[in-house]
Formats: structure tokens, sequence, C-alpha cells
């Protein structure tokens, strides 16, 4: 079995050293370049961000407010800095109209509602962007 193994060996490498490597023809390139050249080229779109530098800052800015809110503290049992002033709407309910009530923690609805919101300022701007380009 081994001898057998062998033999194929011998015969893949004998085969493999016979065989000639292909080299492109000597005005290769310049033939590739002349038909990118016929083809035409358009400019490069030059990349601009799809959602503007002041709504990047604005979002910047509410997400710096919320961390330094849930920072001070949230519990209703110890009063923080910012308590008697800014607090959280609460936004529990349930389905009544089905046999088993749903209910959704506040973390769940305002984590939706935060993906809405930036869901549809992305496709505003997507649709305004494609909008404007001439594909």
């Amino acid at each position: 079995m081994n001898d057998k193994h062998h033999k194929i060996d011998e015969i893949l490498k004998q085969s493999v050293q016979e065989v000639e490597l292909d080299s492109p023809s000597g005005n290769f390139t310049k033939d590739l370049m002349s038909k990118i050249q016929a083809i035409g080229i358009k400019e490069p779109i030059a990349y601009s961000s799809l959602i503007p530098h002041p709504l990047k800052i604005g979002l910047g800015l509410i997400f710096v407010c919320v961390l330094v809110y849930f920072s001070i503290g949230t519990n209703s049992d110890a009063p923080s800095l910012l308590s008697p002033y800014f607090k959280l709407p609460d936004f529990s309910f349930s389905i009544p109209d089905l046999q088993f009530n749903i209910e959704f923690s506040n973390v769940m609805v305002y984590g939706l509602v935060f993906f809405m919101v930036l869901f549809s300022i992305q496709i505003y701007y997507i649709k305004t962007k494609v909008g404007r380009l001439n594909l």
C-alpha cells in the first residue's frame, strides 16, 4: 500500500514539474490600460457622512446626559441631585385583549423607542442622500 502511494506521489511530482508556467504577453499592461481607458472611469464619489455633525454632537450629549443621570442614581428610595427635577416616565402597560398579559420592562420600551428614533433618522438621511446621487 505504501509503495502504491509512493508511486502516485512520484507521478504527481513529475507531472507538476513538466507543466509550464503561463506568462502574460509582452504588452499585457498596455492592452489592459487601453481597455480601462476605453471604458471611461467615472470620478470616485467622495465620502460624506449620512448623519450631519451637529446631530452627532447632539446625540453624544444626550448619551452623556443619560450616563450622568444613571451614574448619579435613579433609585427611588435614595434621592439624588437630579431626582426632584428629572424623572423618567413610566411606560409599563399590558395587552388586555389576549388570554395572557405581556409586561414590558421600562428598559425594553426605552430601548425600542431609542432604536425606532435612530432608525427613522437613518432612513430619512439615506433617502435624501441616495435621492441626490445620480446613479
